[in-house]
């Protein structure tokens, strides 16, 4: 019996060993494909993140911690003009300008020399004394020391503030004169001597306080 011939298996045409190679190239470059596609995926993730996030230079700027406070600059205070000192020009009349009052005042005759005589002084210092209830001896040794009897004379002296007339020398400058009599009218013998009189009595019936010389001239006690 004649035995039948075995079948011959049929070979492929592309070797088994080249096709496992082309299915692993394969495999490798999928898994390729699927990590480009998730790393690609996780970037657009971060881009959108990093596009809601305000960036540095967007941020407001905030001061420093330790800054020095800014302090407004400080306006300079206004100035004040100086006051006008003859405002009425007195000094172009020839007279004084008297600031308690905002008036001119005519320049007294002995206003070039302190303690000199100007006459027109009237009546006797000495007369007028003795008809007054007073030490008579202090009240003629305070005249005398202040005017030497002379019922016209003038003191003027704005340094000292000085406008003493007559015997006491009653003194009218600035506020004075609106509480006592003028000039002229102390010239008076008998009117200076009743003012004096009046201050002494107004005074605690003393000198002292009132008139100068007592200070060292005469023993107003």
């Amino acid at each position: 019996m004649v035995k039948p011939k075995p079948k011959l298996k049929r070979k492929g045409l592309i070797p088994p060993s080249i096709t496992a190679i082309f299915v692993i190239i394969l495999v490798i470059m999928t898994t390729i494909a699927i990590a480009s596609a998730q790393m690609s995926r996780t970037e657009t993730v971060e881009a959108q993140k990093m596009s809601v996030i305000p960036s540095e230079t967007n941020k407001p700027v905030t001061e420093p911690e330790n800054a020095p406070e800014q302090k407004p600059a400080e306006t300079p205070a206004p100035t004040t003009p100086e006051p006008v000192k003859d405002p009425n020009g007195c000094e172009a009349k020839g007279m004084w300008y008297r600031a308690d009052n905002n008036e001119c005042i005519p320049k007294p005759a002995a206003a070039a020399t302190n303690a000199a005589p100007t006459g027109g002084g009237s009546g006797s210092c000495q007369a007028e004394i003795a008809k007054y209830d007073w030490g008579q001896s202090t009240a003629t040794q305070v005249m005398l020391a202040e005017s030497g009897g002379d019922p016209g004379i003038v003191n003027y002296n704005p340094a000292t503030l000085d406008h003493s007339v007559g015997c006491f020398q009653v003194n009218i400058w600035g506020a004075n004169a609106r509480t006592r009599p003028s000039q002229a009218a102390l010239q008076n013998a008998a009117t200076n001597v009743e003012f004096a009189y009046r201050i002494y009595v107004g005074n605690g019936h003393s000198f002292i306080g009132q008139w100068g010389v007592c200070r060292g001239k005469v023993s107003c006690y």
